[in-house]
């Protein structure tokens, strides 16, 4: 069975695995403390809210880099990217009319 398909038009697609490389970001040592950008203590009012925004963003990306738990062998880059897009959107300028009506 060949990994490779050729599609009508003539061109093809073909799936790969690749290793990561050796001093890529995910074999770092991971000291005990977290890096905490966005601290927060628990009796800030806005935490809860931050909480479920992060889970809902962190549950989008790990779905897209694993094609909805279908992969296990993802990429972890993908899903970093994919976090930054589940938290903050896509990446893309403000609609012109949306940043008129806010001026």
């Amino acid at each position: 069975m060949s990994d490779y398909i050729e599609l009508p038009d003539g061109s093809g697609v073909s799936t790969a695995t690749l290793p990561l490389p050796k001093g890529h970001w995910i074999y770092h040592h991971n000291p005990c403390d977290p890096p905490a950008k966005m601290l927060t203590y628990t009796d800030d009012p806005m935490r809860q809210g931050m909480e479920d925004a992060i889970r809902a963003g962190a549950k989008w990306a790990i779905r897209g880099a694993t094609m909805s738990g279908k992969e296990s062998d993802f990429d972890p880059d993908a899903m970093v990217q994919n976090l930054i897009v589940g938290l903050l959107g896509y990446y893309e300028p403000k609609p012109a009319a949306e940043a008129s009506d806010n001026e």
